[in-house]
Formats: C-alpha cells, structure tokens, sequence
C-alpha cells in the first residue's frame, strides 16, 4: 500500500509541476511572441482538478488540515480531544455530503445545457 501512496505523491506533484511550466510558457508566449497556446487553459484546469483531488487525498491520510487549534490545545482529557476530533470529522463528512449534491446536480445542468467554458470542449463537463 505504500508504493501506491508514493504514485499518487509522485502524480500530484508532476501534475502540479506540468501546470506551472504551462503557465509559464503561455505567459512567456503571449508577451514575447503575441500568441498563446489555445489548449493550454484548458489542460491547466484539468490538472488543476487532478491536484486538488489528489491533495485533498493526501491531506485527509495526513490529517492535515486548515483548522484553528485553540480550543482543542485548551482541551485537557483526551476523551475531550477525541470527541472533538469526532465532531470535525462529522462536520467535515456533512461539507463533503453537501458539496456532492451541489456537485451532482451542476453536472446534470452541464449535461443538459452543454459545457459553459472552455474553448476547445475536448472533454466536456464530466471532468468538472
């Protein structure tokens, strides 16, 4: 199990790396040669999904999260810490819960009205 935690490591950060130099080079294009790459923005999204699912992986196995840790440092017990950790986990599982219906039901629009952006449409809104 732990090769395949260093693949989605490895799959993130390249992924993160190839939208950067993307970023760059379209830059470095569209100032120095009056011409951009016209796929680039939309293959910049999609590794920009790639990484945050990934990451979002990463940081729920690592428990890292953005969190503000005054009341549970003010906790004393550990039985205190464990039900607070417990709450934000619940709490976090209902965000989740949310989102994906909010998630499903952006992609049934999508699927009906077709994508709103994107200039090339090579997917389309299943991605997103």
């Amino acid at each position: 199990m732990r090769w395949v935690n260093r693949i989605e490591e490895i799959c993130c950060v390249s992924a993160l790396l190839a939208a950067s130099f993307l970023i760059f080079t379209n830059v470095l294009m569209r100032y120095l040669f009056r011409s951009g790459l016209n796929w680039s923005e939309e293959l910049i999204r999609y590794l920009f999904v790639v990484v945050t699912f990934l990451g979002l992986s990463l940081g729920v196995r690592r428990k890292a999260r953005i969190s503000i840790d005054i009341l549970s440092l003010s906790l004393k017990s550990g039985l205190a810490k464990r039900n607070l950790e417990l709450l934000i986990n619940i709490v976090q599982l209902l965000f989740a819960g949310v989102l994906m219906v909010i998630s499903f039901h952006y992609l049934r629009y999508s699927l009906l009205t077709g994508p709103l952006g994107g200039e090339n449409k090579v997917v389309g809104p299943v991605v997103f």
